[in-house]
């Protein structure tokens, strides 16, 4: 993962900039791919009050989305394919993955730990509980994000 993350930071000219960073990125999830946040409205309100860009990187070029990675020293997202960009985030950036209750998905604590960031998760009560974690749409609190964000 080491190899590729600098392989790809190459190739669109970022080594030196993964080096430095200070974007505050909260990484949006399309609701056309599921596991929503029924409170989503309320999670971008906040992100954005404390700084954050909010980004869906769906419609970005893959150099742009190392560009955008490579420049944060927060991410923030729901767990999720999207979330692999942190990939190209430089050591020490933190990271918080919102997550369903029950899904527990050790691939993005692997990939924080070999990029040596800062992984937490926040996990937040299904819709349906009669649909797969991984599947269902959740919300977080509101009010255990903005203590996360005011502890920054």
């Amino acid at each position: 993962l080491d190899f590729l993350a600098r392989r790809a930071l190459e190739t669109v000219g970022l080594e030196q900039a993964a080096q430095g960073g200070g974007r505050r990125v909260f990484v949006d999830r399309s609701v056309a791919h599921g596991r929503s946040l029924i409170n989503g409205d309320a999670v971008r309100s906040l992100m954005a009050s404390h700084g954050f860009a909010i980004i869906n990187p769906e419609g970005m070029s893959f150099a742009e989305q190392v560009r955008l990675f490579a420049g944060a020293s927060i991410v923030v997202g729901q767990m999720g394919a999207a979330m692999t960009n942190t990939l190209f985030c430089r050591p020490t950036t933190t990271t918080l993955y919102l997550a369903p209750a029950g899904w527990i998905e050790p691939f993005y604590f692997d990939l924080a730990m070999t990029r040596g960031h800062e992984y937490q998760v926040l996990y937040g009560p299904v819709g349906d509980p009669e649909v797969p974690p991984h599947q269902s749409d959740f919300s977080v609190s509101i009010q255990a994000l903005a203590a996360w964000l005011e502890a920054l």
